[in-house]
């Protein structure tokens, strides 16, 4: 690696005060610089991140400002508006701002756990079957030259956690698998509980067939506002990722991508279904669901 060094001359002067010579002293600053790099880097990925999420809540801001304008405009030159454009119009507008309520609490999420701040999560009795077709109603429309297979191992799935997070998780990674394989192609999400006999853990996979990550990206890819190499021209902020480990972590599982550039990805997150102190307790202490087998659909 390079180092860095910090020069000092001095001139040597004979007795007449002509300069005889130079003494140099080098100080290493290579820590220093390297310091100051990082706060640099640092500085511009942040300048960057700015960028993109204003530019993101732009979008949703201007869909609803100018849905509402148009709304109050029949308004007032009607005293009955249509009622299905008014209500098309009014589920844009929901759409929009939840939208934008995802990505400010995404950001706050991550500031969170920058500052070394654990997450308060809302635990709360959920249907992870439910969640993960909810996710898949959204994109499936919007998502036209994707075909989407669902691989879900029971009718219910259930466990304590925050849903609204947990839903956050699975947007990203099933938003990725389409954002990432632009020319279309099948993502495939996969459900189910962990072996028996604890069954203690739901795995969730999500499949693309689109760009991939080089092997010297996988390493980095769950660190904040890093991007695949290749990923240069498809918008993206550096944060979705870093978001969804810092949830799956909090919820005490792990997260991880097994991927080749070309060949499209797999992100895999493993999820307790019961906080620790729960699933602590005595055995029978906490009676365990009937699941019953599901069939594949698509």
């Amino acid at each position: 690696e390079d180092a860095f060094l910090n020069f000092v001359y001095f001139p040597l002067r004979d007795a007449d005060g002509a300069v005889d010579g130079i003494v140099a002293f080098g100080v290493d600053v290579t820590e220093q610089v390297r310091a100051r790099q990082v706060i640099e880097a640092a500085a511009r990925q942040r300048d960057v991140l700015f960028q993109m999420v204003s530019h993101d809540l732009r979008s949703p801001l201007t869909t609803i400002r100018g849905l509402s304008q148009l709304l109050q405009r029949q308004l007032a030159r009607s005293a009955a508006p249509d009622p299905e454009r008014l209500r098309q119009g009014l589920s844009t507008i929901d759409a929009a701002t939840t939208r934008m309520m995802r990505q400010i609490n995404e950001l706050i999420d991550l500031a969170r756990t920058e500052a070394g701040q654990d997450l308060t999560l809302e635990r709360e009795p959920t249907d992870l079957v439910a969640l993960v077709e909810e996710v898949v109603s959204e994109y499936r429309h919007a998502a036209s030259r994707h075909r989407f297979e669902l691989e879900l191992g029971a009718v219910e799935l259930r466990g304590e956690w925050d849903r609204d997070r947990l839903h956050r998780v699975v947007s990203n990674l099933v938003g990725n698998a389409i954002k990432y394989s632009p020319d279309g192609g099948t993502v495939r999400i996969s459900l189910e509980a962990e072996p028996a006999p604890t069954a203690e853990h739901a795995v969730l996979r999500v499949r693309d067939e689109g760009i991939g990550i080089p092997a010297d990206d996988i390493p980095y890819i769950f660190d904040r506002f890093r991007r695949a190499t290749n990923a240069q021209g498809i918008d993206g902020t550096g944060i979705g990722l870093a978001s969804v480990r810092a949830i799956v972590e909090q919820h005490g599982g792990t997260v991880d991508v097994t991927s080749t550039a070309g060949a499209g990805s797999t992100f895999t997150i493993r999820v307790p279904r019961l906080p620790r102190e729960r699933r602590d307790q005595p055995a029978g202490a906490t009676p365990a669901r009937e699941e019953r087998a599901r069939p594949a659909s698509s």
